[in-house]
């Protein structure tokens, strides 16, 4: 007898897909910071059935579908194909983080690659702080296409509450039936410490000088929120940390 896909997840890259799908399939978790090593970005025989809908090769191996958000109607006649439940990842607060994620949790590769692409539209001492900037302000519009309601979508799994505490996590889960417990949870958390520790300097910085911070990202998604947290616009912001 076939085994037909458990669950469908769409989430943005950064939104904890990976984790989040282990966690639904029910399938042994390895903590690690970024969860790709035992899902989507890992070999056949170590990706607990989980992949990437454009690396399908063997439906009858198949637990569980990740789908970039912004690559969902592209691929939603292949979805369409499966017998399936899809669950969206709605990023619903902390948006500066799931930024923060997909840079520490991607490998160098993928990260130079997308440095090459910005620096072809942002010139200046601070063009990748300022495109970093830009992709972070966006993640705050509710309607960008990275983060925005799938309305074909029913089910929503809010992304916040791996971050809050453990009892939304859990009520989360439950949703969905599985029993989520504390030692997983803390055990997730623990796993993010280098993320959660820059994610605070971040915070801390973004409220006077972003540009302290150590790593052009950083200082990106610090602008980013100090923007926010302020009301101002682009080139004010700009004006301001003198960053043309």
């Amino acid at each position: 007898m076939s085994i037909t896909p458990k669950i469908v997840l769409t989430h943005p890259g950064g939104g904890c897909g990976n984790y989040i799908l282990q966690n639904l399939c029910k399938v042994d978790i390895k903590f690690l910071l970024a969860y790709h090593d035992r899902g989507t970005h890992s070999n056949e025989q170590n990706n607990n059935g989980i992949y990437d809908i454009r690396n399908i090769t063997d439906i009858n191996r198949v637990k569980g579908i990740l789908v970039v958000t912004n690559r969902y109607y592209i691929d939603i006649d292949r979805i369409k194909n499966y017998d399936k439940k899809t669950i969206q990842v709605y990023i619903d607060d902390y948006n500066e983080l799931v930024v923060l994620n997909w840079f520490l949790k991607h490998d160098y590769s993928t990260i130079t690659g997308w440095e090459n692409e910005q620096k072809k539209f942002w010139t200046g001492k601070y063009a990748l702080e300022k495109a970093v900037c830009e992709w972070t302000t966006k993640m705050f519009d509710k309607n960008f296409i990275d983060i925005k309601i799938i309305p074909e979508i029913k089910e929503i799994f809010n992304f916040s509450s791996l971050y809050k505490n453990y009892n939304n996590s859990q009520k989360e889960f439950l949703k969905f039936g599985i029993d989520y417990n504390e030692h997983t949870h803390n055990n997730f958390l623990l796993s993010q410490k280098p993320i959660l520790d820059v994610w605070k300097k971040i915070l801390n910085n973004s409220k006077s000088n972003p540009l302290q911070l150590e790593e052009y990202f950083t200082r990106g998604i610090a602008l980013a929120l100090h923007q926010k947290q302020e009301s101002i616009g682009r080139e004010e912001l700009y004006k301001k940390f003198n960053l043309n």
